[in-house]
């Protein structure tokens, strides 16, 4: 009798470990699939963080340097500063004449940075993180033929206080995945901002 007990609380304890095995191999998957989208879902809101912090830290710099011709130049250490080991992964920096067009660069400016002269449009187009390595060039800035910020020189940007300009900062930049939990590698990030650029009051 007490045998036949044993047995049939064994075979209850080895249905109930059998139980288990099946409800982990069904739940576990589920929870990594939540940890693993929660923490990418956290990594890019936190680049998407800095993106917008970058394009107001070189907003801020660059309306405040105004028609000083280093302004781009700075606007972009500014940028490069707040992204820091990140800034390889900066597509494309766009410093526009934000007066119009809603507050958005001309598309002209987003998609094609191959402009030969000056006044093609009222933008400057960086090539990324390229950018970042001439910083210490003086021969690339300076508004002069062949340099980077030529296309909308700081020295034309309006400084009337009742007309100023605003300048705009758009940046583009990718994301990558860390954990693979997403089909592609990588995702595009952009942000702008616009800033008055700081007023001249003898003007």
């Amino acid at each position: 009798m007490n045998q036949r007990i044993r047995a049939a609380r064994q075979r209850r304890r080895d249905g109930e470990r059998g139980a288990i095995l099946v409800e982990l191999t069904l739940i576990v998957p589920v929870l990594v699939t939540i940890v693993l989208g929660m923490l990418e879902i956290g990594m890019a809101w936190s680049a998407s963080t800095v993106t917008v912090s970058a394009t107001r830290q070189g907003a801020r710099v660059g309306s405040h340097l105004a028609q000083d011709l280093s302004a781009d130049r700075q606007a972009i250490q500014a940028i490069e500063a707040v992204f820091g080991e990140d800034a390889d992964q900066v597509v494309k920096i766009v410093l526009f004449d934000g007066t119009a067009n809603a507050g958005q660069p001309p598309a002209a400016c987003v998609v094609d940075g191959s402009f030969t002269s000056p006044g093609t449009e009222d933008c400057n187009v960086y090539d990324g993180s390229s950018v970042f390595g001439h910083l210490a060039d003086n021969s690339r800035w300076g508004c002069t033929a062949g340099t980077l910020d030529r296309n909308w020189c700081p020295n034309t940007r309006d400084q009337v206080i009742r007309s100023a300009d605003a300048l705009g900062v758009y940046i583009e930049f990718e994301h990558e995945w860390f954990t693979g939990f997403f089909p592609a590698d990588s995702r595009v990030l952009r942000a702008t901002t616009v800033m008055r650029v700081e007023p001249d009051p003898n003007a």
